[in-house]
């Protein structure tokens, strides 16, 4: 009876070690989940912790222009710059393909869509400049027009 008495406390001592080493486990991976999830917060409370998905295709560019100027001067240049022929192709294909939408109908559908081209005129723009954006609308570089 001895022994068996012996062999119950050592198992049941193996048991409890046993007991903490799992408890202990398990705390430690709450512990590196819980902080993993908030590592991903984003700096700005006001931003999302994920980005939105982008749209349209790859070379698809949308020109946010009025009907008129895009069917005038200033749509022929962006025409000419943007949608001339991709030299090397078996049929005659542009380099980009060119969507026009109004400002009026410029939603926040659109504002995903990989690319995105706003003309701007005005009595307060001195001289043609180019300004680069990205997701967040923060500016990343601009230059003057020759």
């Amino acid at each position: 009876m001895n022994i068996d008495i012996e062999q119950t406390e050592t198992l049941e001592a193996k048991n409890f070690k046993q007991m903490k080493t799992r408890k202990f486990f398990k705390c430690v991976f709450i512990i590196v989940l819980v902080s993993f999830l908030f590592s991903c917060k984003s700096d700005n409370s006001n931003d999302a912790i994920f980005l939105p998905k982008i749209s349209g295709k790859t070379g698809e560019v949308l020109v946010i222009l009025k009907r008129e100027k895009w069917e005038g001067d200033p749509g022929q240049a962006f025409r000419d710059l943007l949608a001339y022929e991709q030299y090397g192709l078996p049929q005659p294909e542009p380099v980009f393909d060119l969507v026009n939408i109004t400002p009026g109908n410029f939603s926040k559908i659109h504002q995903p869509h990989r690319n995105i081209i706003f003309y701007k005129t005005g009595k307060d723009i001195n001289e043609p400049k180019i300004t680069a954006r990205q997701a967040g609308l923060s500016s990343l570089s601009s230059g003057h027009i020759p």
